[in-house]
């Protein structure tokens, strides 16, 4: 994006440049007010140090993308053994205990889905990330991802029929 912004602004400076070089070239005796040459002037220093200053920045970037991509990859790493955890967590325990209270169950696993909206939100900026670097599909932090969402699904939906059973139970009993 920065280097679509510079490209335009190198480009109106140059046609500013271009028709200056014009007016020399086809009018060499016509005389350029001294306020215009000195705008001239600071406009090719200000090409000149933007270039300067546009290298060095790209320059650090690429410097610093090796550590930034390193960076990227551990919390990708970390993400997925969140996931993964937050996945054998939902195949044991009392998400596996039917004489669990089902009420109490889906306590439970709405703060699951608390941690899965928050690893979602990072998954997505992670991907970004990626297509940013260049690096992967972008959708590499999602694969854990939607395999622990499809089970998260799948036991809420359990433990949500089996509280409405017990409520219907409950009510036909009274």
């Amino acid at each position: 994006h920065t280097r679509e912004e510079s490209g335009g602004l190198r480009n109106k400076a140059r046609a500013v440049t271009e028709m200056y070089d014009l007016l020399e070239e086809y009018f060499p005796n016509l005389k350029i007010p001294t306020a215009d040459e000195v705008k001239k002037d600071d406009l090719d220093e200000a090409k000149k140090t933007f270039a300067d200053v546009f290298e060095q920045a790209a320059s650090a970037v690429e410097d610093k993308k090796p550590k930034w991509i390193d960076t990227l990859d551990k919390s990708i790493a970390t993400l997925n053994e969140e996931l993964l955890s937050i996945l054998a967590s939902l195949h044991s325990g009392d998400y596996m205990d039917p004489t669990q209270d089902p009420k109490a169950v889906l306590e439970k696993l709405d703060s699951v889905r608390e941690e899965l909206d928050t690893i979602s939100e990072k998954a997505e900026t992670y991907a970004e990330w990626q297509r940013v670097f260049k690096i992967g599909d972008g959708e590499q932090s999602l694969t854990s991802f939607k395999d622990t969402n499809t089970q998260y699904e799948m036991k809420r939906e359990i433990w949500q029929r089996l509280d409405t059973w017990n409520e219907s139970v409950k009510h036909w009993k009274e």
